[in-house]
């Protein structure tokens, strides 16, 4: 099992050493948060490598599992890869995926014996499982409204490489400039670095696969696969791919806006200006990097999603999501479908932001971002772009 030494100790320094970056002094509740990362971060490695360990003993077969022709959702954040994969989570005789507690534990003596926790519960009334998601959400509640999190909900399996210390999200909790590398994945990785994790999380895959897959194909789902295009072809030749769009204006400020409100929670502290400047220019890769991988495959392994049209037509744009992919559609599926489309054509996410509620500069944006507006025909809207003989200021310092 890959676990990042290097980045443990280079975290804890940057954290009590050079926090000033950050501007989240180790104090308080930050003091308790990294004196816990300290000490059971290791030692839930521990378990869990013991863990993984042992399936090689008492599961072998998993080393055998071949994950054929996998779907993988990405694109840029608040673009509607979550609305896509709960809709093609639904199709159960197609795919299979992870829910949250099941990247939580990813081995398969985990699994199991967690599976079987349950079953007993559930024959006892099923009172502890109630105690534990009731005590869930109340320790979610913050995060909820920006993005929704259930034990049995299903969730971003890029999320495993949290267990390795090389997951984007570490960002929340470790405000750092040079964790924005992992954002840039596919060309700011040494080789070496990126088969580590790419090999840990195929494992996770295949474990995942040898649990629940019974023949389905993997349904796979992060905007933070969007940098790992590449490595994943290379993974997996067959893949195919979901990139969803939706026009920087509703994605970026909506983006950035929600990142605050994560520093906040997670640190208790107003973001430096650098941080979201920083994943402003990691938004761009998450547009730019998968649209330019998907030109050089074939038409019929990966296929661009409109967030609008989604919304306006999900049926119609699921079928042919379907048709396109190869992907056979059952009538008991095709029914679910014409169920949950006023559910999709309703869909509001909890957090809600435009350019107009915030200081983001939407001209900035169109400028920027001018090619995604030409290739998707999005609307300008009011930004005056293309009318102004000024473009906004471009924002500075990358992540």
């Amino acid at each position: 099992m890959y676990f990042g030494f290097r980045t443990y100790f280079r975290l804890l320094y940057l954290s009590f050493f050079r926090w000033r970056e950050a501007g989240a002094p180790p104090v308080g509740r930050r003091l308790l948060f990294l004196m816990a990362f300290m000490l059971f971060f290791p030692v839930q490695y521990t378990l869990n490598m013991i863990c993984l360990a042992l399936d090689n003993l008492f599961f072998p077969g998993f080393r055998r599992v071949r994950l054929e022709r996998p779907v993988f959702i990405l694109g840029p954040p608040r673009s509607g890869t979550t609305v896509i994969q709960r809709i093609l989570a639904a199709d159960r005789e197609r795919f299979f995926s992870f829910r949250t507690w099941e990247i939580a534990f990813p081995s398969i003596i985990q699994k199991r014996f967690i599976s079987r926790l349950g079953a007993l519960d559930r024959k006892l009334g099923g009172r502890a499982l109630a105690a534990i998601e009731r005590r869930m959400a109340r320790a979610s509640a913050d995060f909820d409204r920006l993005h929704r999190i259930g034990l049995f909900l299903p969730e971003e399996d890029d999320k495993l490489l949290m267990h390795t210390l090389s997951c984007l999200d570490l960002i929340w909790f470790f405000p750092f400039a040079e964790l924005g590398r992992l954002g840039q994945f596919d060309t700011a990785l040494d080789r070496r670095s990126r088969e580590r994790i790419m090999r840990f999380y195929e494992g996770c895959l295949k474990r995942q696969a040898y649990v629940s897959g019974r023949g389905r194909c993997l349904l796979s789902k992060s905007p933070m696969l969007s940098p790992k295009v590449r490595n994943l072809r290379e993974v997996f030749p067959d893949a195919r791919f979901i990139c969803a769009v939706r026009t920087p204006l509703d994605v970026v400020p909506s983006m950035l806006s929600m990142a605050r409100e994560m520093w906040r929670t997670c640190m208790r502290y107003e973001p430096a200006p650098a941080l979201v400047e920083g994943l402003y220019e990691i938004l761009k890769t998450y547009y730019r990097h998968p649209l330019a991988e998907m030109k050089s495959m074939p038409d019929d392994v990966c296929m661009t999603v409109n967030y609008d049209e989604l919304k306006r037509e999900p049926f119609e744009t699921i079928s042919a999501v379907y048709s396109r992919l190869g992907i056979g559609m059952s009538e008991d599926f095709r029914q679910v479908l014409k169920a949950q489309a006023e559910s999709v054509r309703s869909y509001s996410s909890g957090h809600d932001y435009s350019c107009r509620d915030g200081d983001v500069d939407p001209r900035q944006i169109a400028n920027d971002f001018e090619d995604i507006f030409e290739e998707f025909g999005f609307d300008l809207g009011t930004t005056g772009y293309g009318n102004t003989d000024r473009p906004a200021e471009p924002m500075p310092q990358q992540l």
